[in-house]
Parts: structure tokens; C-alpha cells; sequence
């Protein structure tokens, strides 16, 4: 009896979530104009203030409720096809995690508050009956054999690590009168061969890891998949209160991503950053540190201040870096409990390809 009260509140809940969506769209001027109308008292906001007004001026807001009204849709129609299924419980966590997605991207009090509600039921919903149960165990994590560095394996790893250090020490040795064209060049140069460095060791230091996640990709991913949930809750909470703190949106180094062109940005956030620092900040990181809590917290330390480095202040440098610290130490739980870096690159590109889209939406 609860289940069958529970599913059809749920039918009718997601139908309405999805009538409220659709209604968002129809009316995309008069939400957009709303929102809009609050741009002049974004001015005394700094940073955070002006990106937004940009974002407005550009026609983004338009194009984000947009976007926030199709994931709507989608998700309230994976919730009521499910609930018609009478599969709520069985797909409890994934429910909970929809909902929660659902509550974060409402435009109207109505959605959010039924978003909300749907949450707080899930929650307290108990799994009862057999059928509300999942019918296989996730898939066990195949073992990852553990193998001593040769010397030229160790060697690979620091030429790695010189490479990529060795920006700062470019950084301040370059002249200020270089040419635009010898600036490029360097950079890119600098690029490509920390990335092809980058990608022999992935193929010398971890052949392993490779083999075995394209066997396991599914065990993996069960895995990965509902501790990725956690952490954006956890990341996007402590954003929202770094940004109120201090007044900053992004980090120097984020900014400067944003300034190159997407055809530049994109490949260097959604390939290269995720090889090149998961194979620094956690593969070499994990070789060197045996004891798995102390791995998480040193990587994510690092992580999060080798972002906020360059930043004016050392307010700015250390509360910037909070965001950063919580991903770099969640990357590094999962390394730690999946031992295969190619399930932290994925993890990590994943990220960065939201980001990549949240600038896509943000430059209208």
C-alpha cells in the first residue's frame, strides 16, 4: 500500500515538475526579463558581479534557463517512468540524486519546493518489500597487481614533474618585451611536450590500469558514479560560500583558461589537464605515499594551492583554494579505493567538461 501511495505521488509529482519546466520555456522572455532586472544590484558584487552582468549582457541567461528546464524535463521523465515501473526504491540512490539535481537547476518556488519534498521522501523511504530491492551487487573492483617503479619508470615520473614546474621558472624568466608570435609559440611548445610526456607515462608507469579499466569499465563506473553525487553537493555548497567570501568567481588560473578561445580551452580542460595532473597529483603522489589518509589530504592540499598560486593575496590564495582541495582530495579518495588512474582521469574530465559547458553558456 505505502509503495503504491508513493508511486503515484510521484507520477503526479513529475508530471507537474514537468508541466512547471515547459511552462519556463514558454515564457523564456518574461523569466529572463526577471532575472535581468536584477542586474543593477549586481554592481557592488566585484568579480562575481561584473561576470554575471556579462553573462546577462551576452544573452546567457536565456540560454541557461533553457538548459535548466530541458535537465528538467529529462529528469522528471526519468523519475516518472520509473515510479509507472514501480521501480522508485529500487533505484532509491539514483532518485535521490535526480531530485537533488532537480532542486539545484528550479527557476519557480513551485518546482523547487516539490524538488525538495521529493528528496525528503525518498530519504525516508525504507526499502520493504523484495522487489524494491536491486537484483545484482555492484561489480567487484578487479585487483590491481602491485608492482615495484624501475629506475627508468622513476625517471619518466621526475622529467614529468620538471616539466611541469618548470612554468613558474618561464614565467619569471621570460622577458616583457617578447613578441605575441615567440609567447605562443613557447607556450605551445610547452604544452605539447608535457603532454606527450604525460602520455608515456601512462603507457610505461600505469600499462596496467589501462588494460584493466577497459576490461572493468562498467565496474568502475559503479563505483565512481554515486560518490561524484557527494562531492558536487559538498564542492558546490563550499563554492557558493568562498564566492560570498570573497567576491571572487574564479581563480587567476580559471580566468586565464576563459580568455583563450574554446577550440584552445576545451582540449586543455577535458584532455590535457586530466592526464597530466592526475598522473602528477595522484599517481606519482601515490607511489610516494603509502598510507591512504594521508595521501588524500597531502594531494588534495597540493592540488588546491598549485591553482591559487598565482593569486595577490594569500587570503585569496588559501580560501580560493578550498574548491580546489575538496576536488583534489576527492580525486585522490577515488584513486585510492579504485587504485587505476584511469578512473581519475575520467572523473576528472567529467568535471572539467561541465565547466567547459557552464563557459559555453556563460559566453552566450
Amino acid at each position: 500500500m505505502k509503495n503504491t501511495i508513493r508511486n503515484i505521488y510521484f507520477i503526479i509529482s513529475s508530471i507537474l515538475m514537468i508541466v512547471l519546466a515547459i511552462y519556463v520555456m514558454v515564457n523564456i522572455d518574461f523569466f529572463a526579463s526577471l532575472q535581468e532586472s536584477q542586474q543593477a544590484a549586481l554592481a557592488n558584487l566585484g568579480d562575481m558581479g561584473s561576470r554575471v552582468s556579462t553573462f546577462y549582457e551576452n544573452g546567457g541567461i536565456k540560454k541557461l534557463l533553457l538548459f535548466f528546464s530541458g535537465l528538467q524535463i529529462i529528469l522528471s521523465s526519468s523519475i516518472l517512468i520509473t515510479a509507472f515501473k514501480k521501480h522508485l526504491m529500487k533505484n532509491k540512490g539514483k532518485m535521490i540524486a535526480i531530485s537533488f539535481i532537480c532542486f539545484f537547476t528550479s527557476e519557480l518556488l513551485a518546482s523547487f519546493l516539490l524538488s525538495l519534498l521529493n528528496v525528503c521522501i525518498l530519504i525516508l523511504s525504507k526499502r520493504e518489500q523484495k522487489e524494491d530491492f536491486p537484483d545484482k551487487e555492484k561489480l567487484p573492483l578487479p585487483a590491481n597487481e602491485k608492482q615495484r617503479l624501475s629506475k627508468k619508470q622513476y625517471a619518466l615520473l621526475i622529467i614529468l614533474a620538471v616539466i611541469y614546474l618548470s612554468e613558474v621558472v618561464l614565467g619569471m624568466v621570460l622577458p616583457e618585451t617578447i613578441s605575441s608570435f615567440a609567447l605562443i609559440t613557447l607556450s605551445v611548445s610547452y604544452y605539447v611536450i608535457l603532454f606527450i610526456t604525460a602520455i608515456s607515462c601512462l603507457a610505461l608507469v600505469f600499462p596496467n590500469d589501462i588494460v584493466l579499466f577497459c576490461k572493468n569499465v562498467k565496474a568502475y563506473l559503479q563505483h565512481i558514479l554515486p560518490k561524484v553525487g557527494i562531492m558536487y553537493l559538498v564542492y558546490f555548497t563550499v563554492s557558493i560560500a568562498i564566492v560570498s567570501i570573497t567576491n571572487k568567481s574564479t581563480s587567476m588560473n580559471q580566468a586565464i583558461l576563459e580568455s583563450l578561445p574554446l577550440w584552445i580551452t576545451a582540449p586543455l580542460a577535458i584532455i590535457w589537464a586530466p592526464i597530466v595532473e592526475e598522473i602528477l597529483y595522484r599517481g606519482c603522489l601515490r607511489k610516494l605515499i603509502s598510507k591512504e589518509s594521508v595521501f588524500i589530504v597531502v594531494s588534495g592540499l597540493i592540488f588546491g594551492i598549485a591553482h591559487t598560486i598565482s593569486e595577490g593575496s594569500l587570503f585569496n590564495i588559501i580560501t580560493l583554494a578550498v574548491p580546489y582541495t575538496i576536488l583534489g582530495g576527492f580525486f585522490a579518495y577515488i584513486y585510492a579505493k579504485t587504485d587505476n588512474i584511469c578512473s581519475n582521469i575520467l572523473t576528472h574530465a567529467f568535471h572539467n567538461a561541465i565547466g567547459v559547458l557552464m563557459l559555453i553558456l556563460l559566453n552566450g
